[in-house]
This record gives structure tokens, sequence and C-alpha cells, in this order.
């Protein structure tokens, strides 16, 4: 037939508002049918000027004006490219025509965990690749000083628009996206979270991120519930890194935290090493995961489906009633057809002790605990203390408490590297 379908490839703008920009086309056919001439007229870039190129930090749309000459080839029933003339000029973003918000920072809702709270319980939220930790123990503390044990608790992600760098000294993290407690819904820094006394008692936030991430703290806008708008920068946030993941012990107001990503590592995780596990209280040894760990600095180990958390400030005594702040922590796994079933209706699932140089003993002690996350079937999940009973023969000495999410398990009170045994119920 005659008729003919011309497709232009390009790319788009996007408004804030989330309105595509269409761009300006026109086809024109010559009445013998074997030419045609396209005129585009399109947006569809904007270009950042690099740090110490001239104009730094200027942005700029690229408007491109491209005419292609277009021939029919009847022997491949086919259009073949001529000639194509590309123009483009650049224009500064903020003299163009187009609107682009650069100005008001504006964060929008993409993803919530809400849960209630019982201060004597605690809970876990989850959303996209953030945990976060409510201990046992936590209040809420309202703006007018009182506080409440039942409340509602929220872990929000948000994008970001017209969100720059912290500051001039750190044009060289750029923001990628957002993330905010609430706490009944608001997100304001006169809200807090705090122990019985009142003093703070911070969440523990888990990112599974690398190490060129951080964080700065951001408030002083207003949230409506699904949009945050305005509000700045206050200060850099200080995280604990580990292998592909980040931890935060320290967030305990309900403001925004914007992540930040750098070309170079902003923090160091612990290095790994090589030791050789031994039998102990009647468990072989079937793999370990050992690191060289600052205890004032912090660290995070990564042993498959095992994170434990190593606070800033950490330090071990040993039997002798030495101090330790560097030392080997292991976490060593066995059989679990080395332990027997702790009650009726629960199996053995997981089997592990932590080591600190090499030792497993109940005679070490650190001076804080140690956060343990397990990725693991959860449902009905209990955890038990292996070692030496009072009979002088090995088995439980202690039901040890835990939290419960989604596929994920958590203690927070491990303080001796001894070995643990995760039951789950028999189906």
């Amino acid at each position: 037939d005659s008729y003919f379908i011309f497709v232009a490839e390009y790319s788009q703008n996007l408004l804030p508002n989330g309105t595509a920009v269409p761009p300006s086309i026109s086809v024109q056919l010559s009445p013998s049918g074997t030419i045609a001439v396209i005129v585009a007229n399109v947006t569809p870039f904007i270009g950042f000027v690099n740090q110490g190129e001239p104009g730094f930090p200027n942005i700029y749309d690229i408007h491109v004006n491209l005419v292609t000459y277009l021939q029919y080839n009847s022997t491949t029933a086919s259009w073949q490219i001529e000639k194509q003339i590309f123009n483009a000029t650049m224009i500064p973003i903020l003299q163009d025509t187009l609107y682009y918000n650069l100005n008001m920072p504006i964060f929008k809702v993409i993803g919530e965990d809400t849960v209630t709270v019982n201060a004597s319980q605690g809970a876990i939220l989850q959303e996209g690749n953030i945990v976060t930790v409510i201990k046992p123990g936590t209040y809420a503390m309202l703006p007018n000083g009182s506080m409440v044990s039942i409340y509602n608790f929220s872990l929000i992600t948000f994008s970001l628009q017209a969100v720059m760098p912290p500051a001039q000294d750190f044009f060289n993290l750029t923001p990628t996206y957002t993330f905010a407690f609430a706490i009944n819904g608001q997100i304001s820094p006169k809200y807090a979270l705090v122990n019985a006394s009142g003093s703070p008692d911070p969440a523990i936030t888990i990112v599974y991120a690398p190490d060129t991430w951080t964080s700065w703290t951001w408030f002083g806008g207003t949230f409506n519930g699904t949009t945050y708008i305005g509000g700045s920068y206050k200060f850099a946030d200080h995280w604990i890194y580990g292998d592909g993941v980040i931890v935060n012990n320290q967030f305990f107001k309900p403001v925004l935290w914007i992540f930040e990503s750098s070309c170079e590592p902003v923090g160091m995780p612990p290095t790994p090493v090589s030791v050789t596990p031994k039998e102990v209280f009647g468990l072989s040894p079937i793999a370990d995961y050992t690191y060289e760990v600052n205890g004032i600095t912090g660290g995070v180990v990564v042993a498959g489906n095992i994170l434990v958390v190593i606070q800033p400030g950490t330090t071990i005594t040993t039997p002798s009633g030495t101090t330790l702040t560097t030392f080997n922590f292991s976490v060593v796994f066995y059989a679990p057809q080395n332990v027997t079933a702790p009650e009726p209706g629960q199996v053995p699932f997981l089997v592990f002790a932590y080591a600190i140089n090499n030792c497993v003993s109940f005679h070490y002690v650190a001076s804080k605990p140690f956060i343990t996350v397990i990725m693991t079937p959860s449902c009905g999940a209990n955890m038990w203390t292996w070692g030496l009973t009072k009979s002088g023969m090995y088995g439980y000495v202690l039901h040890d408490p835990i939290l419960i999410g989604k596929g994920i398990v958590i203690n927070l009170t491990f303080v001796r590297p001894v070995p643990w045994v995760l039951t789950l119920p028999l189906i």
C-alpha cells in the first residue's frame, strides 16, 4: 500500500509531577512517496557540569533539533537514512521554559512499614533494603513530654527532588534516596524514642548497602502523610560498616536521613583472617567466618545468613582479667546433628557459636551486647544457649529472648562467645 509508519525513538524528560514532556515532531512525505523528511525538536538530556570544570555546579538542558532525510528503497522495501542534521543548544536549566524544581526540596513516599509497638516487646520493621529494630523497653516521648508504651511506629522510604549534596566540602557525595521514622504518623524532632527513665533509646537500623554509602540527617520541613516538603541538612551520621551492610545504633528521633553515595569507601569493614576452629562442648565445627575487629570503632561481621554487630566502644574481658580492644571475632557453625531437641515439637535448625581469638568460652565477657541478626525461616523460632549443664553433660542451659520478623530473628542480649541453637517447629 502507499501508507508508511515512521517511529521515532527518543529520550524524554519528566516534569516533577511525573508528566512527560512531549517532543515536537513532524513528517513530510513527498508526493511520490519515496522521500521523507522528519524534523524533531526535543529536550532529551540534562547536562551536569563536573566538579573542577568551568561553571560547576551548573545544570543545563540540552535542546536538540534533528532533521533526518530518508529515501525509500523499493528493492528492500525499507527506508534508508540519506542525511541527518543534528544541532544541540545548551540552556541553563533555570533559564529554560520547562519547569524543574531545583529550589524546594520535596520527598515523596515510595514505601512504608508501620507497626503498633508495645514497649514491653519491641518490634522489627522491614522496608526495601532497610531493617529497623525497636528494642524491648523502648517508649515514645511525645512533644508534651509524656511517655507512652503503645504507639505506632513507621519506617518510610522517599524519593527526592531538589536535594543537592550536603555542603560545599561534600560535593563528592551524591544524594540517592531518603528514609525516615514516624511516631504516630509524625516526622518531627519533637518526638523521641526513650527508655523507662526518659533517656534516648535509639533504634537499630540495618541497611544492605556498600561501604561507599553514608547519610546526613535532615529535618525542618512538613509531612502530610504522602509528601515531606522543605527542611535542610543538619549533620553527618555515623555508621558501622561490614561487607555489603551498614548499621546505625544512634537514631532516636523521627526525622529524615538522606543516603549519600561516594566514589570512595566512607567506612572500613572488619578485615577477614584465617583460623582453625576447635571442637567445643561436644560440637564439631563445619565452617567459620573470622574477622579482626577494632572494638573501639566497632564493625559488622557477615557470616552466611548471620550478621553480628560489634558496637563501637566494645571491649572484651578475658578469663585472666585482661581487657581487649582489638580481637579476632569468629562465627563458627556446627552440624545440627550434634545436638538434641530442647523440647517436644522443636527441631534444631542452626547451631553456631561466637569465638574470641578462637576461644569459645563462658569466661570471656563483652562490655556491650553483640547484636545478632539471622536471616532464617522464623515462624515459631526459638533460641537456646548450649553448654555444660549442672549434671555435667552437654545440653541446653538457657532459653534466650529473641525478636521475630518476616524471615528474620534478632537477639540483643549475647555478651559471651558461647554456642547457641536456633530451633524451629516440627512440621
